[in-house]
């Protein structure tokens, strides 16, 4: 793992992501003060333990992309995936009560947006909650905002989601993994939108300069993943060998569910997270 960290710290220092003049940047990002990092309809949590296990694998600073503020949809049934750790509910949350929001992930509902359901794109009104999310992004201008949506939304709401993030002032980049690329059985095919305020646009990277950022941050997770035991439990339970989550309690029942999932999400959320930190790193330092 670490002989990929090197290699892809060696790329990025060899200019895939330029920078330039450090002490602009400082003071831009207001690095002096506390930063906040909001992970906006967390669900299960993947973007906050894909960043703790990004700032371990990476060595990137903890506090520009671990989440400090967890936001989600609350009242939902007990047996879906979720957790008792977010009290503060999207639909009444005060979005002005927080300061200095460099980063903010947003993976909201996709009712409409995947090929599951009726393909109602962002007219779906849990879809819809996605301008709930704009809302805390156009008071807030984060300079990195990070979309996790399935693959499908490319088709039914990629156009939209882009154009209202540029009506804001950002630039996005859409990336799409695989669960197959770190050694998982299954595809699970995911779609990131990667948003950059416009004033970072010509600073951060080229088209050859994403790919191989891309390429070399999958190849040090999978690496990663390959070893950790959120693999194997993964792997032992959809081969077969795990009891099934029907018999728990409705408790315990989420706890399995999440920590499966976990293990189905990290890997992809390592990878973007990862991403977005040594974008940080390497524009201010």
């Amino acid at each position: 793992v670490r002989k990929h960290a090197t290699t892809l710290n060696s790329k990025l220092e060899a200019g895939i992501i330029g920078y330039r003049n450090y002490e602009a940047h400082r003071t831009m990002m207001n690095l002096d003060k506390k930063v906040e990092v909001i992970d906006l309809f967390s669900g299960i949590q993947s973007w906050t333990v894909g960043g703790k296990k990004a700032v371990e694998i990476f060595g990137v600073r903890p506090d520009v992309i671990v989440p400090t503020v967890n936001v989600e949809l609350l009242q939902r049934d007990d047996w879906l995936i979720t957790h008792p750790y977010a009290p503060i509910d999207i639909r009444t949350a005060d979005y002005t009560a927080y300061d200095n929001v460099n980063t903010i992930y947003m993976s909201f509902p996709c009712n409409g947006t995947s090929f599951a359901g009726r393909k109602e794109g962002l007219l779906n009104p849990n879809s819809a909650l996605f301008f709930k999310g704009c809302e805390w992004i156009s008071y807030h201008k984060p300079k990195f905002i990070v979309i996790e949506q399935p693959y499908a939304v490319r088709y039914t709401a990629l156009v939209p989601i882009i154009e209202e993030l540029s009506k804001n002032g950002y630039f996005s980049t859409a990336i799409a993994l695989t669960s197959r690329m770190f050694g998982f059985s299954h595809i699970r095919e995911r779609a990131f939108i990667i948003a950059n305020a416009n004033d970072l646009r010509g600073l951060l990277y080229n088209s050859s300069g994403w790919t191989n950022l891309v390429r070399a941050t999958v190849e040090t997770t999978r690496a990663y993943t390959l070893q950790s035991q959120a693999q194997s439990r993964f792997r032992s339970y959809y081969d077969g060998q795990g009891a099934g989550i029907t018999q728990y309690e409705p408790s315990e029942r989420r706890e399995t569910i999440n920590a499966l999932a976990r293990s189905i999400c990290i890997p992809n959320t390592i990878v973007i997270t990862a991403i977005v930190g040594q974008l940080h790193e390497h524009l201010h330092y």
